[in-house]
């Protein structure tokens, strides 16, 4: 192209040349010199011709280089169109390499299958009773007693169960933790590792399951994970593990473990940490690296995890958020998370990712959060669920909250409002602000549209008690604070705003609904009867 350029001045300024000695010669009187036609300055006409021709020669020249690059760019089309190919034989590989991957899982629990079968005759249960003067002499409480014995029942009747073929695709060990705080621990003690080999063998021998294990408040060691690992390989949907005292300094091998399970369970679309503190910056940036890199996991819950230590709350979230994973839910609950003014929470919102569920309660996000928040959720149709108690937040912060659901101001403020997202914060601090009928949360449906139906019907409605429908449409329609004098352009809307009425008065709704919404014949006579009528009569009339 640059070479393109140039030859282009060169030829300008020879044709420049040519005509100013052509008009020379016009004007000026030709003499003979050695048999050759020259003008004054003594330029030949054998010479200007010679130029002529050496000119039409650089203009081959360029058609060619022409044609040439005209080839080229034919060329870099097919390259184009090659790599877009490769790119689609490369998709198919990899999802045809994560397959083979499942498919090698399977065939390697198979094969550990078979040699755990040909060990054995006839299975029966044959770890041993624990008998509750072994915690006595510990001197643990009654309560814990009762816990331990709940546990190492749950382990056994999970075990039998298995064992037999029936379908288990749910096992829970362990007491749950209440409100999502951490209950007591249940301390690991070798009497229990006889319990854990029978339940991961078990589970080693069945197949063609599902599993949502979950395992609250029970101690994890190193000598029970290493029993855990081979045994829920490619078996895990879902994996829930709170307060079981995996993270501390120095054991590594407890994130290991979670990474582990990661890598080895590919269909995987569930992970739950909740209560195990990460203080290691390390451990967490690993943890992160295997839940973004996974190819399945939707659901994401790291709960009181990032709450003390050299790791803040909110740098991880930044991380998980700023990938390009889509998730369906991330719960951040309890992590001391605090913004300082960072907006990639609301920047995340605003984009309109794919999550559902945003759980960010019991952290320490303020007032000017929340307004970030509610503008973020006017550009957001997918988040269904947002979770934001027992934050740093003040009456400011939930009225600019409830505006992003509900904001009476106009009829266009209502229709720009979020009709999706149901907030919960601390009591009623959200739904008091806002009518049950204009709730997202209590309206009873999840359609959109129909929501946005009813708020504008409400308003309408409340107007119409009042009979200041045309006095707020007046005001929300007004051309003359536009400075626009033309009566036409308004009432060209006339029209649209009765459509408007017939419309969201007559959407249909659940019973659920308010019935004391006024009736949309009501609302149109109320209009007719002042809004616009004058000037649209008047208008009739000039025509």
């Amino acid at each position: 192209m640059v070479l393109s350029v140039v030859i282009l001045q060169s030829i300008y300024l020879i044709y420049t040349h040519i005509i100013c000695k052509m008009s020379s010669n016009n004007t000026t009187k030709k003499r003979k010199v050695d048999s050759d036609e020259v003008d004054e300055s003594g330029i030949s006409l054998a010479a200007v011709l010679a130029e002529m021709q050496e000119m039409k020669s650089k203009l081959s020249r360029m058609g060619e280089m022409q044609n040439e690059l005209n080839g080229m760019k034919s060329g870099l089309s097919r390259m184009d169109y090659m790599q877009i190919t490769i790119d689609n034989q490369q998709s198919h590989i990899d999802s045809l390499e994560r397959k083979c991957n499942i498919l090698e899982d399977k065939c390697n629990s198979l094969q550990r299958s078979v040699e755990i079968l040909s060990k054995e005759s006839k299975w029966e249960y044959s770890a041993p009773s624990i008998p509750g003067s072994h915690w006595t002499g510990l001197g643990f409480n009654e309560e814990y007693i009762e816990y331990m014995d709940e546990l190492v029942n749950n382990i056994r009747n999970a075990s039998t169960r298995m064992r037999k073929g029936e379908c288990t695709e749910d096992i829970d060990l362990g007491e749950e933790s209440l409100g999502g705080v951490a209950g007591t621990i249940l301390q690991h003690d070798k009497v229990l590792l006889p319990h854990w080999k029978e339940f991961t063998t078990a589970l080693q021998l069945s197949h063609g399951i599902d599993l949502n294990l979950t395992i609250q408040n029970v101690q994890l060691t190193i000598s029970v994970t290493d029993l855990l690992i081979p045994a829920v390989k490619g078996k895990l949907k879902s994996l829930f593990l709170d307060n079981n005292d995996l993270f501390q300094v120095g054991n590594y091998w407890g994130i290991l473990f979670v990474v582990k399970c990661i890598e080895i369970n590919r269909p995987m679309k569930e992970l739950y940490l909740a209560n195990n503190q990460i203080g290691n910056m390390s451990y967490a940036a690993t943890l992160l690296e295997a839940i973004i890199s996974h190819p399945s996991i939707e659901y994401v819950r790291l709960e009181n995890c990032f709450d003390g230590g050299e790791i803040n709350g909110y740098n991880i979230l930044r991380t998980l958020l700023a990938s390009d994973k889509r998730f369906k839910v991330i719960d951040f609950d309890r992590n001391n998370i605090q913004t300082n003014g960072d907006t990639a929470i609301p920047n995340y919102i605003a984009s309109n990712p794919q999550l559902r569920t945003l759980r960010l309660s019991w952290n320490k996000l303020n007032d000017n959060d929340a307004r970030l928040i509610a503008m973020a959720l006017k550009q957001n149709t997918n988040l269904i669920y947002l979770h934001l108690n027992d934050n740093d937040m003040t009456d400011s912060g939930y009225r600019a909250l409830s505006k992003a659901v509900y904001d009476p101001t106009s009829l266009n403020t209502v229709y720009d409002c979020n009709h999706t997202c149901q907030i919960e914060v601390d009591g009623d601090r959200i739904s008091e602000d806002i009518p049950l009928s204009c709730n997202n949360a209590g309206s009873g449906y999840t359609n959109p549209k129909t929501k946005r139906s009813t708020k504008i019907h409400y308003i309408l409605s409340l107007r119409h008690k009042e009979g200041s429908n045309v006095q707020h449409l007046n005001t929300e329609f007004d051309e003359d604070k536009d400075g626009d004098n033309d009566t036409s352009l308004t009432l060209k809307i006339v029209p649209k705003v009765f459509e408007a009425v017939y419309n969201h008065s007559n959407a249909p709704r659940p019973t659920s609904v308010d019935h004391t919404l006024g009736h949309s014949m009501s609302i149109t006579y109320e209009i007719l009867r002042g809004w616009k009528m004058p000037e649209l009569h008047d208008t009739r009339s000039r025509r």
